[in-house]
Parts: C-alpha cells; sequence; structure tokens
C-alpha cells in the first residue's frame, strides 16, 4: 500500500471510530423510549411510596389536559388516589413511544394499580386492581421530564397480553 492511501485508510478508520463513539455516546438516556421508562419508573416509585410531593414535582407547571384539568387539579387526584388506598403496588407497561421534537415525548402507557405486589401480569386475574390506558406527553423542562398531557381510560387485565 503507497504511503499516502495508508493515511487515508488510518484518517478514515479514526473518522469511522469518531463516528461510533459519537452515535454511541447519544444513546441510553436520551433515547425516547429509555427517557419514558425513566419517567414511569418515577411516578411509580413516588406513588408506591406514597409520596405526593414527589409526584406534584413530576406535574409540569403548564399541565393541561382535554378536560381542562391543571396541575393542581391532577395533583388533586393523586393526592385522592394516595389518601384512600392505604398500599399502592403499579405495574406498568409501556406500549408507544413517540418523539415529537427533542423536548417532548408521548407515549401510552398500561398500568395496573393493586393493593399488594403482584410480580407480573400473569397474576393479575387472581387480585383486584384498577387497570387504565393512560396516553402522556411528557417534555423536557430544565433538565427534568415533566408531565404536560395526559388522559386515561379504563383497561381489561387481558390488555397486558
Amino acid at each position: 500500500m503507497k504511503p499516502e492511501l495508508k493515511i487515508v485508510a488510518i484518517s478514515r478508520l479514526r473518522l469511522l471510530v469518531l463516528i461510533s463513539a459519537l452515535l454511541l455516546g447519544g444513546c441510553g438516556s436520551s433515547e425516547p423510549e429509555q427517557i419514558v421508562a425513566e419517567f414511569v419508573t418515577q411516578t411509580e416509585e413516588a406513588i408506591e411510596a406514597r409520596k405526593g410531593r414527589a409526584v406534584r414535582a413530576l406535574i409540569s407547571e403548564s399541565y393541561l389536559d382535554e378536560q381542562n384539568r391543571t396541575k393542581a387539579d391532577l395533583a388533586g387526584v393523586a393526592t385522592g388516589y394516595l389518601l384512600s388506598n392505604r398500599s399502592i403496588y403499579v405495574l406498568s407497561r409501556i406500549s408507544e413511544v413517540i418523539p415529537i421534537d427533542e423536548k417532548t415525548i408521548q407515549a401510552t402507557v398500561l398500568a395496573a394499580f393493586t393493593g399488594s405486589p403482584v410480580g407480573d401480569a400473569a397474576g393479575l386475574p387472581d387480585i383486584n386492581a384498577d387497570i387504565y390506558w393512560f396516553d402522556i406527553t411528557i417534555l423536557e423542562e430544565d433538565g427534568d421530564w415533566k408531565l404536560s398531557r395526559a388522559g386515561w381510560r379504563q383497561a381489561m387485565v387481558e390488555d397486558f397480553w
């Protein structure tokens, strides 16, 4: 191989390595699916720990849904649920993730709320559970992802399969 071709080949290899590193560096928590998964996990942990303030902290100040509920309204619904249930366990499954732009993601999440721990969906038919589909929009505000819009509807145990 000629010296100039060898230099070009090495330069291309370095460029390829650099591009690969940049692409791989963009994976992880910056991927929409991972962002939604982390947001859902934070929400589950706050609900299961019965921490109303932590739940409220996940809701955007600009929250407004199709029913014209604001952050205060949604926080009231969440607080009411926390107060009316002695213990809450959440089993969820993320069904769909749609990136809207760099700071906005929509997702559909199936969630079962139970009064006792459930390891997986197979245990749901044997216990009493409130099961809902949630259509959520989260947006990045000052480096944190917040709920900006949500809608929910009743779901069935079979929806987990």
